[in-house]
């Protein structure tokens, strides 16, 4: 019985394969803000991709959460490509003064790609210079088809 078990559990984790993550085939962009001390619907998330942006909200009191999807134009994502410098964006910190220590807004904006994934929160007064631009783009982009305030 032993040598029973002991042969089952060798070949089990001989067998096991760890599977790896699938690679992007695309950039990722998140921006993202939150509200520290607020009730009902405190976070939203858009994240955009080159066919893609993808609008979420949630809430904290138990509200189902709220989606809005749409395609991304060509022109649109190489403009938001053409504003992204992945060497600055990887050297900033990843909170920039003291994000939701005075109950503020944060704002969170994560770039993913095949070669880094790196996320930087900050607040409204905060906004680095490294990605001002960028930032000012994405605060600005709407989903024309979307019924959520």
């Amino acid at each position: 019985m032993k040598s029973t078990l002991l042969l089952l559990i060798t070949v089990l984790f001989f067998s096991c394969k760890e599977e790896e993550a699938p690679s992007l085939s695309a950039p990722v962009i998140r921006y993202g803000t939150y509200g520290v001390e607020c009730y009902g619907y405190c976070s939203t998330v858009l994240e955009i991709n080159s066919t893609l942006k993808i609008y979420k909200r949630t809430a904290n009191d138990g509200s189902p959460d709220q989606y809005c999807v749409e395609p991304v134009s060509d022109g649109e994502w190489a403009a938001l490509l053409a504003l992204l410098d992945e060497n600055a964006f990887a050297a900033l910190p990843e909170r920039i003064g003291c994000p939701g220590c005075g109950d503020g807004l944060v704002i969170q904006i994560e770039v993913e790609t095949n070669t880094l994934k790196h996320a930087v929160s900050f607040e409204p007064q905060d906004v680095p210079q490294e990605i001002q631009l960028l930032y000012e783009t994405l605060s600005k982009i709407t989903l024309s088809d979307c019924d959520i305030p």
